[in-house]
């Protein structure tokens, strides 16, 4: 894939026409499409990436797993988002939580500053009752919401608009401009009366009113087809669901804004010994410019070596050099001396190799 870099600054490059309104979403992989660090999760950890730009909120001693499911509402989507609940728990307290989020980042909500929005989604759990949305910047500013879960195992759409308040400090950068919590329950301290109205009260992330999505074992609960978009203010705007970018390898090229994964037994780097002969050099760029400069994450050594001559050697360690927006430089100790400016090359030598460089909000 070339490198090709979003136009984040144009979104109206992503306006996409459906009934003669226009929808301009800024959930990245709201369809559920693209699952760079794996398709299942058990025990998901708190703070963990699933889907890419999802992420998992847990203080409770709730257990959830979750995976990539083909259960969806219509054609227009291929996956959906499963949480099954492994562990319950029947009562969270304190300031204990367990939510789902989406950071949007602060250019891509930028065009959304001072007007109405509406999300809108598709929803599927076992458990009926009422859940809470709420949204939040990263300085005390929230807006707690409501739905309500109608009918058990059954596809509904829902949607919520809200008049965006700048007050306060807002980032329209490349920050976290809007975090969108999708709550299944806390405990009572995060809990508000005030409903659908922005206050400074970094705690109010809850309706008191919320019922309780991890109290019964084998509970499941679904999501899919996410989007933010401007509220055009006509009584029947509710536009098809639309990707963020405006084909599925621009929604992929999105999603490594934030977070990028080279896996498998095949994949090369070429490099050039330094210094001592056993000192490689490479450099990696990115098929996307990065958010920020990414944080490195690798396999374990034993799953690379590095070739050079016609002989080649299991590397020693992989250090971290220097990372950028646009590449990564990489420094390879390989076992063998190979002499000083030497063309070699660093490769995978099975399936569990993987380079992984993270910019997640």
């Amino acid at each position: 894939m070339s490198n090709l870099t979003p136009r984040i600054n144009d979104l109206e490059s992503r306006d996409t026409q459906t009934d003669g309104k226009i929808a301009k979403n800024v959930i990245i992989n709201g369809g559920f499409d693209f699952w760079q660090r794996g398709t299942s999760f058990t025990a998901l950890a708190s703070a963990e990436y699933f889907a890419d730009r999802f992420i998992y909120i847990n203080s409770s001693t709730a257990v959830h797993t979750a995976s990539r499911d083909t259960d969806v509402p219509n054609d227009d989507l291929a996956y959906s988002s499963l949480f099954t609940l492994t562990t319950p728990d029947a009562a969270l307290t304190a300031t204990q939580l367990c939510t789902i989020s989406h950071r949007v980042e602060g250019y891509f909500f930028r065009d959304l500053k001072d007007k109405k929005f509406m999300l809108s989604f598709w929803v599927k759990a076992t458990k009926t009752g009422t859940a809470s949305i709420c949204f939040r910047n990263q300085t005390g500013r929230n807006y707690v919401t409501t739905y309500t879960i109608d009918a058990s195992n059954t596809w509904e759409r829902k949607t919520i608009k809200v008049q965006h308040d700048s007050t306060g400090t807002w980032n329209y950068e490349n920050g976290t401009g809007l975090d969108i919590l999708f709550i299944l329950e806390s405990g009572p301290d995060n809990k508000v009366s005030t409903l659908d109205q922005w206050v400074s009260n970094p705690s109010a992330l809850c309706a008191d009113t919320q019922d309780n999505f991890v109290e019964t074992g084998s509970d499941e609960f679904r999501l899919t087809g996410i989007m933010l978009t401007e509220d055009t203010g006509e009584p029947d705007f509710d536009p098809e669901f639309q990707r963020a970018g405006r084909n599925y390898q621009e929604e992929e090229q999105l999603c490594q804004r934030y977070y990028e994964r080279i896996t498998g037994s095949s994949f090369t780097l070429p490099c050039r010994t330094i210094g001592g002969g056993t000192l490689n050099f490479a450099v990696y760029r990115y098929k996307t410019r990065k958010r920020a400069p990414a944080v490195f994450s690798a396999s374990a050594d034993s799953t690379f070596r590095v070739i050079a001559l016609g002989s080649s050697s299991l590397i020693a360690s992989i250090l971290q050099s220097q990372t950028y927006e646009d590449f990564f430089e990489l420094r390879i100790n390989s076992s063998v001396n190979f002499g000083t400016n030497v063309v070699t090359t660093f490769n995978s030598v099975n399936i569990a190799a993987f380079l992984a460089f993270d910019a997640e909000l």
